[in-house]
């Protein structure tokens, strides 16, 4: 998993010089309609292949729909939608994983600036990797953006960009000067890898003193264009006016958290067609890879492995659950459409 941006610019152009945008908003994923607009993944446990159950390896197992309304891992609330996990029983570490939900959205997207409000974030506990992300099929050659992800005890949210092997179309990097976050790794391919960065580590910074594992929740944007994908974050206090108005302008952000682009950068060859993603996942290659769990999480939990952890200690998972208000999706004037159009040909080819 790697976690809403909007592109407003063009190719070669820092988010500090990229012409003002006007967006429009074309499609909100609300209490009206949210979990009508996602695919549930469900884990298939019958193939014998463990990518069926989980691509990234994980103690899980993710439910159905109807399932999941029955096991309570999913609810609407009022005007919020619940996403959770199973909290109540012991499980075999060598069995089934524990019950948890990955929605992908429907409506695939190219373009956009999308803006999530959460009111609650899945607390930071071992064993724990809950992620909001995008991606396209096939990975990596249609690229994923990480918004908002991270495992275990992690102190921070790491934003990361992994793009597909460059030596075809240009390389995609990213460097301090363009935004706030620091910078942990540069080059955004996922093959490249050097004494500084490993394969799939693509290009990665951390979002210090952000909303991760916040219990108010935080409101995250996305803009992606042609020319670049940009991040910021608020927390729902103190984001800005124009955002609770729902007549963003991102010009008015400041330097965002997150900025990948430029000139030798071919966004539209790297990023495409992308699915909105929401899970939480247990273990797997990132909170139960050995080192990492030797790291962060053995003494803290005095287990030597993710899974038989997370299977005996279902309390520990209470509050590792998003609550969501909403995902809206604006478009900027030249890309409204366009992007109406793919969504009415969408609609009618799911009728």
């Amino acid at each position: 998993m790697r976690a809403v941006i909007v592109w407003a610019g063009l190719a070669g152009l820092t988010s500090a010089t990229a012409p003002n945008r006007q967006y429009t908003l074309v499609e909100s994923y609300n209490h009206t309609n949210f979990f009508d607009k996602f695919n549930f993944f469900e884990s298939n446990y019958s193939t014998g292949n463990y990518n069926d159950v989980d691509p990234t390896s994980g103690y899980i197992n993710y439910r159905n729909r109807d399932d999941a309304m029955k096991l309570g891992l999913i609810a609407t609330q009022g005007s919020e939608m619940f996403l959770g996990v199973n909290h109540r029983d012991i499980l075999d570490p060598k069995g089934k994983g524990r019950d948890s939900v990955r929605i992908e959205s429907k409506q695939l997207y190219n373009y956009g600036l999308f803006i999530a409000e959460f009111t609650h974030l899945p607390k930071v506990t071992c064993g724990v990797w809950p992620a909001f992300w995008t991606f396209g099929d096939p990975w990596p050659v249609k690229g994923e953006m990480d918004i908002y992800e991270n495992w275990n005890l992690a102190k921070d949210n790491a934003m990361t960009l992994h793009t597909g092997d460059s030596k075809e179309v240009g390389n995609c990097t990213i460097c301090q000067e363009n935004m706030v976050n620091p910078v942990v790794t540069t080059n955004c391919d996922v093959t490249f890898q050097d004494e500084h960065q490993s394969p799939n580590q693509a290009c990665q910074t951390l979002e210090q003193g952000g909303q991760w594992g916040s219990q108010s929740g935080g409101v995250y944007a996305m803009e992606w264009t042609s020319g670049f994908v940009r991040l910021w974050s608020w927390s729902r206090e103190e984001t800005p006016a124009d955002v609770k108005c729902r007549q963003p302008k991102p010009q008015l952000w400041g330097k965002p958290l997150f900025w990948a682009g430029g000139s030798s950068c071919d966004m539209d060859s790297h990023l495409r067609d992308q699915k909105l993603v929401l899970n939480i996942d247990f273990c797997g290659v990132a909170a139960g890879n050995p080192t990492l769990w030797g790291q962060q999480c053995r003494n803290a939990t005095g287990y030597e492995n993710c899974a038989d952890y997370v299977a005996k200690h279902p309390d520990d998972f209470a509050d590792a659950f998003w609550k969501v208000r909403a995902i809206d999706i604006y478009q900027a004037a030249s890309n409204c459409t366009h992007s109406l159009a793919a969504l009415r040909s969408s609609r009618l080819r799911r009728a």
